[in-house]
């Protein structure tokens, strides 16, 4: 069938999150537990699952986590060290994924998740708008990502630059980051028929533009279906063209309401 993991190959690792097409409301309403999984199918390299509920609610993340043998993630939006400590020594995550730049420190964050067991991946370096001296910023995330054990660093472009430009701070982190055994992704989020773009790279002819100018194939797409659903495009189309390039990618349920839009646009 049109598996995204068929499209795309064995060895791409998905993330699925419970956000999108109300399973994470359904869960709410019932009190049971749902994992509405729309890609993959039975053949899905499931990474793991990531955000099921709010990363405060220590509690419910060790319920989950001792229900699934699918590992559970968090860590996104938690603000330095201490954030983490309580789901980890509680054990209610197998993943973390820090912003590593507001984390409150890779090595020690890095100590604390190896002595309870716990992979810990990157997520996303600071989006490089208005800041001057970016560049140093954004070698550090890639930095705390290797400290941290993590493989790839997501780093978006200047929304307010073309793609010419942004390629001169890729070229600039590129042969770093290889010394560092790091990839560079950026997603391909915001934009969308209802509102302006909050990230300039959220469609197919943005990631041509950027990788005709940047060709090296350690620039990759961190690759997430629902963002191509929310402007009514095919992602299954879309993962076809893409796929060579895709180093991540981040699903999350989503379901469009055709008759919705068929009968209010």
């Amino acid at each position: 069938g049109d598996f995204v993991v068929a499209t795309a190959g064995p060895d791409l690792e998905s993330v699925l999150a419970a956000k999108g097409a109300g399973a994470d409301a359904y869960s709410r309403q019932t009190g049971e537990r749902v994992l509405h999984m729309d890609i993959g199918g039975g053949t899905a390299n499931l990474a793991w699952i990531e955000d099921m509920v709010p990363w405060m609610y220590t509690d419910q993340y060790v319920r989950l986590k001792n229900s699934t043998t699918i590992p559970v993630c968090t860590g996104e939006d938690i603000y330095l060290k201490e954030g983490f400590e309580p789901l980890i020594k509680a054990g209610g995550v197998s993943v973390i994924h820090p912003d590593i730049l507001t984390c409150g420190g890779a090595l020690e964050l890095k100590k604390i998740a190896d002595d309870h067991g716990i992979i810990c991946n990157q997520s996303h370096a600071p989006f490089p708008v208005y800041v001057p001296a970016v560049c140093s910023y954004l070698k550090r995330a890639i930095e705390c990502t290797a400290e941290a054990g993590g493989e790839i660093c997501v780093i978006h472009p200047d929304n307010f630059k073309s793609a010419e430009e942004n390629a001169e701070i890729y070229l600039e982190l590129l042969p770093f980051a290889k010394e560092c055994g790091v990839k560079i992704g950026f997603e391909g989020c915001g934009g969308g028929w209802h509102r302006g773009s909050t990230n300039i790279a959220f469609c197919s002819d943005a990631w041509e533009l950027m990788f005709e100018a940047v060709p090296s194939k350690a620039l990759g797409l961190e690759w997430e279906p629902c963002h191509i659903m929310e402007g009514l495009g095919d992602p299954i189309m879309q993962l076809r063209h893409w796929a060579h390039r895709v180093v991540h990618l981040h699903g999350k349920d989503c379901t469009i309401a055709w008759d919705v839009i068929q009968k209010y646009g």
